[in-house]
């Protein structure tokens, strides 16, 4: 391959307009084109190397059928390989393992030996050469067709939309059978240039139908919902609300829609496990009418209609671009000439999406082709030279991989030759678990595939980059099995199209279940509600399910406890056992009073007290426990000392033998202050708190702004008590008092000059609260008493100028000593003490 190195092309500027957050495409290589025209492209996985393969199919400049493969080598290599084809020209192609070799075929509707229309199909032999079926399928033009399973038993239908004698078109379902394809003669309305799709609408693992086309000049689309029995329900008209439907005489529905569906992008977007769909198609006056449809499980209805009205839409995609987990919706569009495609990012959160020109744009596919987790895309563009293909690469730097394996998984027989697959949902680290589709691989011993699944038989990679063959439910019913051993696998596939890989080829291992002959073994048990039983036989490995718990598990006793009545279904993993029988239990439950009913769940207690409890007497075996103490009683009645918080549990038998438990919290009313006692500096704040209650006062009321809160914050100015009174529901209360002391500072310096100074020339008293009584008193060191003060504000605010009877003292140091209370009683202290000295100096 060539990679472009000097052509540098990248798409991270135009993608900034299309509000992409982290997303990067590059355009990493290109190939030429040529010998092939009227192209349309797949992504196929035809050599079962995990790597997606790129088929071109068209004609040549003579006009014959023309098919090119680009085989995907790994590390974005692809290699042109062109088969020799049977004479064949292929009009519409189907990817399918139509022979259930595990090896890609390509069904096709076209023309073989330049003359004759079929359907058929390519069988893939070795080294990409294919082998054209012996026998058409089905002779004649069609405008359209599809291999599917309709019924699900294990044979792939045939529906196809081809025109009748009056030049209406007519769809067709035709059965499959061991000889051939029959016709079922189910009747639809005939339809003028329209056409059918098939999609799970209501995620039932069931594909439904839907009809679109003219008709009678209006255009219309209906939808028939899929029995499973080859019974199709015209239950709705697409995109109304299903009370605007009008039954007509023939009791079936139709309310001219306008909207005729030319293409349909599908995926999950709002959550509800329903898949949501982009419609691009025409209104009955023939302009282009493209609209988001949301699927609300009971009706279609459009959340964004008239989309790009101004555009006509060449193709759309609805997957995750960004590996964000969100769902995207890519639109490629023409007008006046030009190409644009438009990215809108995560459809749940829909924002309008600007116009990104691509020139010469034909073609664009979606897959992970460098198998890095993150989707790619290749496009086919018109160059001046011809036909090219350019290859872009996922550049973000979040990896989407794939969710985990659903688990429990497990196929329970249903009836004669019928399994249920089940499975609980997969997990994944980006996209919702209501996104997660769902691939079924279901074999025989012989690892021959019995249903349509996407999982490769031998490799159990996905042959497409498309959702889950079941799409978004849970479980899926297959039919027509012969006795004997199967195997299965179920995996959850992302909206980025990645699936759980087990570690790579062959990490990846299948689940066991047996078809037996005969009826099943039915069973009917009647279960106390609640109470653990124990179902099926030592030994006997089987996979267990029940109608109201899905998915249990696969193990040989099942311990199962019943709320409600129940389905249970214990199928064998091995045909060896099927002698012990394929379990079918119906489950019915006692009748079980509720002790909860006789006993009050929560009981206040103000303070320690004694309380009573007591039950009907029709209970029997009755225990009492409790928290703290263990067993305090037996008996229909219980008298029980409250000294603390507790609970109280009772256990008893009623009268058709059905235990119930119930509790009885004690909460013992025991509110609590953060703290009694705060001490805190002069000018400072104290945060004081209750808690414990539902209502709160505080007192006194004047000193707050709200005196109902439980918290408050208090600056007293000296030592100051404060009551809070805790109430709770019951009625009980308390009383807190909460004491907030105004820390008293005192000292005095321990050296003065009074020599006039004015710099330091009084000995006082530096206080931060005047106290109420004070006696300091200075002595010489002889012991003689020179100054004494009994009033405290002179203490403070004069004190002693160093004289005494008039006269200076001399320098020298002298003695201190200060008795007094503060109005709160407390010692007045000086340097913390009661005595001290000072030096005087001049």
């Amino acid at each position: 391959m060539n990679t472009l190195k000097a052509l540098g092309f990248s798409i991270l500027g135009l993608l900034c307009f299309s509000h992409l957050r982290a997303q990067t495409f590059e355009a990493v290589d290109t190939l030429s084109v040529s010998g092939i025209e009227n192209v349309s492209m797949k992504w196929v996985d035809l050599n079962n190397n995990l790597l997606y393969d790129l088929i071109l199919y068209g004609n040549d400049s003579l006009g014959n059928g023309a098919l090119q493969v680009y085989l995907n080598e790994g590390e974005g290599k692809f290699t042109k390989q062109t088969p020799t084809l049977p004479d064949v020209k292929i009009w519409q192609l189907q990817p399918i393992d139509y022979d259930r070799d595990g090896t890609i075929d390509l069904a096709f509707s076209g023309v073989v030996n330049g003359a004759d229309s079929v359907v058929s199909v390519l069988l893939s032999r070795e080294n990409f050469t294919f082998e054209l079926l012996p026998t058409p399928v089905l002779n004649g033009p069609v405008e359209a067709f599809q291999f599917i399973d309709l019924n699900y038993d294990t044979v792939n239908d045939l529906l196809i939309a081809r025109q009748n004698d009056e030049d209406s078109i007519e769809l067709k379902v035709l059965k499959g059978t061991a000889p051939g394809f029959e016709d079922l003669m189910i009747e639809f309305p005939p339809f003028e240039r329209g056409t059918f799709f098939t999609l799970d609408i209501d995620s039932d693992a069931r594909k439904d139908l839907l009809l679109s086309g003219f008709r009678q000049g209006q255009s219309f689309t209906r939808l028939y919902k899929n029995n499973g029995i080859f019974e199709f329900v015209d239950s709705a008209n697409f995109g109304f609300e299903y009370e605007q439907i009008v039954q007509e005489s023939d009791t079936s529905f139709f309310v001219a829609v306008d909207h005729k569906v030319e293409a349909i992008a599908l995926g999950e977007y709002d959550g509800n496990r329903r898949p949501d769909l982009f419609v691009r198609g025409k209104s009955s006056t023939g302009e282009d009418l493209n609209v988001l449809y949301r699927n609300n499980g009971g009706r279609i209805v459009a959340e964004r209609d008239s989309m790009l009205s101004n555009y006509k839409i060449q193709a759309s995609h609805m997957a995750d671009f960004d590996s964000d987990g969100k769902t995207d919706l890519w639109v490629s569009a023409s007008r006046n000439d030009s190409t644009f495609v438009f990215w809108y990012n995560d459809l749940n959160a829909f924002t309008e999406a600007e116009p990104v020109y691509r020139d010469s744009l034909l073609l664009t596919e979606f897959a992970d082709w460098d198998l890095d987790f993150n989707l790619d895309f290749v496009e086919l563009r018109q160059s001046l030279h011809g036909l090219k293909l350019v290859f872009f690469e996922n550049m973000a730097d979040s990896v989407n991989k794939g969710p985990s394996l659903p688990f429990p998984q497990v196929a329970v027989q249903t009836g004669s030759g019928e399994v249920k697959i089940r499975w609980q949902p997969a997990i994944d680290s980006l996209t919702s678990s209501s996104s997660l589709s769902y691939d079924v691989l279901l074999v025989d011993a012989d690892t021959t595939a019995l249903f349509e699944s996407n999982m490769s038989t031998k490799s159990f990679g996905l042959q497409q980059p498309y959702h889950g063959s079941v799409l978004y439910g849970d479980y899926l019913t297959v039919n027509n099995l012969a006795s004997g051993d199967y195997l299965f696998l179920v995996r959850g596939v992302d909206n980025a199209y990645n699936a759980y890989d087990g570690g790579g080829m062959g990490g990846l291992q299948l689940f066991r279940f047996a078809i037996c002959n005969g009826d099943l073994v039915r069973t009917s048990a009647e279960l106390c509600p609640g109470s653990p039983e124990v179902f099926g036989e030592e030994g006997v490995e089987r996979n267990w399910y029940s109608n109201n718990y899905g998915a249990l598990g696969q193990i040989d006793l099942l311990s199962y406890s019943a709320t409600t009545s129940d389905i249970l279904y214990g199928t064998v993993v091995s045909a060896e056992d099927c002698g012990s029988g394929q379990l079918v239990y119906t489950i019915t439950t006692k009748p079980l009073d509720r002790l909860s009913d006789d006993i009050e769940g929560i009981v206040q207690v103000c303070e320690e007290s004694e309380i009573t409890y007591e039950v009907p007497a029709t209970w029997t075996n009755v225990v009492w426990s409790s928290v703290a103490f263990g067993t305090v009683g037996e008996g229909s009645s219980l008298t029980f000392d409250v000294t603390q918080a507790d609970t109280i549990s009772i256990v008893a038998a009623n009268e058709f033998g059905c235990f119930d438990r119930a509790e009885s919290v004690i909460a013992f009313f025991d509110p609590q202050v953060s703290d009694t006692l705060i001490t805190i500096s002069p000018g400072e704040s104290a945060d004081i708190t209750a808690f414990g209650g539902q209502a709160y006062e505080w007192s006194p009321a004047g000193e707050f702004d709200d005196p109902f809160s439980h918290m408050q914050t208090v600056s007293p100015g000296e030592t100051m008590d404060y009551q809070v009174l805790i109430k709770n529901e019951a009625g009980c209360e308390r009383l807190f008092n909460i004491r907030v002391e105004v820390a008293q500072l005192g000292g005095v310096a321990n050296l003065f000059s009074p020599n006039g100074d004015s710099r330091n020339d009084q000995f006082f008293l530096q206080l931060s609260t005047v106290p109420a009584t004070i006696d300091f008193r200075v002595y010489a060191r002889s012991g003689g008493l020179i100054y004494q003060e009994l009033d405290a504000a002179r203490a403070v605010s004069e004190g002693w100028d160093g004289t005494h009877n008039g006269e200076k003292m001399p320098p020298g140091v002298y003695y201190w000593r200060v008795e007094g209370r503060y109005s709160d009683g407390r010692p007045v202290l000086l340097n913390g003490k009661k005595s001290g000295k000072i030096n005087l100096v001049r």
